[in-house]
């Protein structure tokens, strides 16, 4: 764990719920999550598992790849948008992303590396690489005052849990 990130290493779904949970405990609104990773990493698992956390039944998150945005309630109000078939910033912002952006919600992109500018101030960043073995490095920063108060807020969360964070 460093002073503006935190690493974790996911060996299993158990690793999976515990980043989730630690990061649901975090989480205030209006925030956004930018989920970071390639074809299969796991961010729509993440969501799931963080969803679950949240009080939104786990089996009703899908990934928005088709529909663009899904809206879920719980606990918190989570919308959960995917970048992957967007062309251009533009598209992002026909979406409404502006208003979004500043509900009361949770809002999770997926594949937001794809139009980093049109992400807000407030942000933490999960970037999620899949290793060969089979397991998930994780990293997690943020930007924004609170942003980066959900981080350090995240870190002390996570730390409560037991080890598996650099």
């Amino acid at each position: 764990m460093e002073g503006n990130r935190l690493r974790v290493q996911l060996h299993s779904i158990a690793d999976t719920e515990r980043l989730a949970e630690a990061l649901a405990a975090c989480l205030t609104v209006p925030m956004t999550l930018a989920l970071i990773g390639s074809l299969g990493a796991g961010k729509t698992e993440l969501v799931r598992r963080l969803c679950g956390k949240l009080g939104i039944p786990a089996e009703t998150v899908t990934s928005p790849t088709y529909v663009l945005v899904q809206r879920y309630y719980g606990k918190l109000r989570v919308v959960h948008l995917d970048f992957y078939r967007l062309r251009s910033a533009e598209e992002a912002w026909d979406l409404g992303l502006d208003e979004w952006l500043v509900e009361p919600a949770v809002t999770i992109i997926e594949w937001a590396d794809k139009f980093t500018e049109v992400l807000p101030e407030d942000v933490v960043f999960v970037h999620i690489t899949p290793q060969a073995d089979g397991t998930r490095s994780v990293d997690v920063s943020a930007r924004g005052v609170r942003g980066k108060h959900v981080l350090m807020e995240l870190q002390r969360e996570y730390a409560r849990g037991a080890g598996g964070i650099s």
